[in-house]
């Protein structure tokens, strides 16, 4: 992170500062101090000099640049700290060390937003901007250079005293300098999504168009690249938009209006950024190499000390780029989910962020999505790798069961699941009850704590958080020997056994209450919402190397249906209107588990002869459990050394550590 200017505090012209920031720190203690007494970075120390200038000149940067600014924020300290955030405010915004030289303002002449670019001149970019933004060619409908609305001669000193120079802001200066070229402020075109095929043809007419009329003229762009092809979004987003938060009307609500290009078109579509372009004159260029700053060095004909043609380049740049964005939304039927996007959190979510400090509070860490000061990390990456959203951690979402959540535990880092529940409940008394018998026959996932939500009341239908640790689906990963599976069958048995001579059903041990522990099988760790992936990027799978766990305990003896398992002939239409045993609903629902498993693999016939008899239709005819153990001792060590052959082989077979 770049580093704040000392110099620049502007606490004096707050008052109260000292207690607005204790009070701050009360609720945030990790909060950053010089961001909240608007601390400004290095780079934006020119930009709060040439604020006076510029306006002397009849623009207007965003308050943060006001010379006598004091944070908005500083006004609302007393209503409501406890949840008060700096991100709740467009003053915050500051510019990051790679982007110093960029900044947005306003003409005051119409109300225009424009944006700043600081170069040198002259130099090859403010020579080639001017060349395309003269009037001789402007008029010409081919052009698509983002036009050059005026060029400002950057006095040194900076003086707000300064008299605006009468210079033609189009002739190139005879002696070096600073200058700010000002364009008007525009949209990246892949932002939004493409809705049409004709929608996505205009832009790529445009761009091929406007690339092909700086051929003409004999220039090469060389950075033809997502970021410096963009539109003009003022009737696609006729509210505006944020120039650093361009997801975001005012740089802080979420809320984001558009209309389909189709709806509004034509639209207009500019390539911009010409820091990298040059001049050829010959047909053909014996230049060599390409500018190191160029966003995109695939074209297989460019090379260091090897000669190319700019132009072909230029052509292979803006196909590729193109044809990242057809593979993406055309090729591959891939859809832009806009809100979630635009960082937009399903409703089933809030709760998370709502509890994300109190967790914190407690030694628990969310995961970054749930933060309240959360940005997608796709927005704020400066050049995102690619354009899929779905490709960071932070874009996964609590789609199903919204009422479990993964964190870290900090003060070791281990991985936790939390589940929300009624703090008086049969399921919270009877697994935090469960889960501190020590006991090797327990096979009853451990409750690690209970945390009493603030604000709630035994009244309130969930009212507390049980932590725990953080498991893995029991068959996610292929088994490759019998004695694995045997070794989870022993397990499971006994730890329903275990809860039946404690005279508690569970009541629905099916298929996904039967879990392991992880740590030793995936010993890079799994990621809670996408357990084939260490990281939560669909693209990462996991490498993998048992030891198991039954989870969800649940309610004892009952009248009606519960659980999972809707095949278990306790529960067949109608309804017995008799008590059911649910020991032997138990067994069947176990059985009948673990029978899935079976049937996918070769190599585990042998089991048949267990979980036949467990899944009978009739209750009296299930086995006991202590006679599926004992059938289970029987199986003798080269048995279990046997290897097995999944029917349906997974990709993960090419991820075992032990394969490679």
């Amino acid at each position: 992170m770049a580093p704040f200017m000392s110099s620049n505090i502007v606490h004096e012209k707050w008052d109260g500062a000292a207690e607005d920031l204790r009070l701050h720190l009360a609720c945030f203690p990790s909060a950053n101090v010089d961001a909240f007494m608007g601390k400004r970075y290095d780079g934006e120390e020119f930009w709060v000099e040439m604020y006076p200038f510029l306006l002397s000149l009849g623009y207007k940067l965003r308050p943060r640049y006001d010379p006598d600014w004091v944070p908005s924020w500083s006004k609302d300290m007393g209503k409501m700290p406890s949840r008060f955030s700096t991100f709740d405010y467009e003053d915050t915004q500051y510019l990051s060390a790679p982007l110093h030289f960029v900044n947005d303002g306003t003409r005051l002449s119409d109300g225009q937003k424009v944006v700043f670019k600081l170069v040198d001149d002259p130099s090859k970019e403010s020579v080639i901007s001017r060349y395309f933004s003269l009037k001789a060619r402007r008029s010409d409908p081919r052009n698509h250079c983002v036009p050059i609305l005026d060029v400002i001669a950057v006095p040194d000193p900076v003086s707000p005293k300064q008299t605006p120079s009468a210079v033609d802001p189009f002739r190139i200066p005879t002696q070096p300098t600073k200058a700010l070229l000002v364009m008007p402020l525009l949209y990246r075109f892949d932002r939004l999504p493409f809705r049409r095929v004709g929608e996505f043809a205009e832009a790529m007419q445009q761009f091929v168009e406007g690339l092909q009329f700086m051929h003409e003229h004999r220039f090469s762009h060389e950075a033809v690249c997502s970021l410096n092809l963009v539109m003009d979004a003022s009737k696609v987003i006729p509210k505006g938009f944020h120039f650093f938060r361009p997801w975001t009307h005012d740089g802080v609500t979420h809320k984001f209006d558009w209309r389909e290009r189709w709806s509004v078109r034509p639209n207009k579509y500019y390539l911009t950024d010409f820091g990298s372009s040059d001049l050829y004159p010959e047909v053909q260029s014996t230049e060599t190499g390409i500018d190191p700053r160029a966003q995109l060095r695939t074209w297989a004909d460019v090379a260091r000390h090897l000669q190319f043609d700019p132009f072909k380049h230029d052509v292979h740049q803006l196909g590729n780029t193109l044809l990242k964005v057809v593979q993406l939304a055309l090729a591959e039927g891939y859809t832009v989910d806009v809100d979630a996007f635009l960082g937009k959190r399903l409703e089933q979510e809030e709760f998370w962020v709502e509890h994300y400090n109190f967790l914190l509070s407690n030694g628990y860490q969310l995961r970054p999505r749930y933060n309240p000061d959360w940005v997608p990390s796709w927005i704020r990456a400066a050049q995102p790798a690619n354009l899929n959203y779905l490709d960071y951690e932070d874009s996964v979402q609590l789609i199903l069961h919204a009422d479990l959540n993964d964190a870290i535990r900090v003060h070791d880092g281990s991985k936790v699941v939390l589940k929300y529940v009624d703090r008086s409940s049969k399921e919270t008394a009877i697994a935090t009850a469960l889960g501190e018998i020590a006991h090797p026959r327990n096979h009853c996932v451990p409750v690690l704590a209970l945390l009493p939500l603030p604000g709630m009341t035994e009244l309130d239908p969930r009212n507390a958080l049980l932590v725990m640790p953080q498991l893995v689906p029991f068959a996610m990963l292929p088994f490759c020997f019998v004695g694995e599976f045997a070794e989870a069958m022993w397990q499971f048995v006994e730890g329903l056994q275990t809860l039946h001579i404690c005279r508690i059903a569970h009541r629905d041990a099916c298929y996904f209450n039967l879990m392991m522990d992880g740590s030793k099988v995936v010993p890079k760790g799994s990621h809670f919402v996408r357990p084939k992936s260490h990281t939560g990027i669909i693209r990462d799978t996991i490498e993998w190397h048992t030891r198991w766990y039954m989870k969800g305990v649940e309610l004892e003896t009952q009248v009606g249906r519960i659980g999972q398992d809707r095949s278990v002939p306790e529960f067949a239409f109608p309804p017995s209107p008799f008590p059911y045993n649910p020991f032997k609903l138990d067994i069947y629902q176990l059985g009948n588990a673990l029978l899935t498993v079976v049937e996918q693999y070769d190599g585990l016939e042998p089991f048949l002869a267990l979980l036949k008899p467990m899944t009978s239709q009739c209750p009296e005819d299930r086995p006991a459990l202590s006679e599926v153990l004992s059938q289970l001792n029987d199986f003798t060590p080269e048995m279990l050394e046997r290897r097995v052959k999944s029917r349906s082989p997974s990709s993960l077979d090419d991820y075992c550590i032990e394969r490679q």
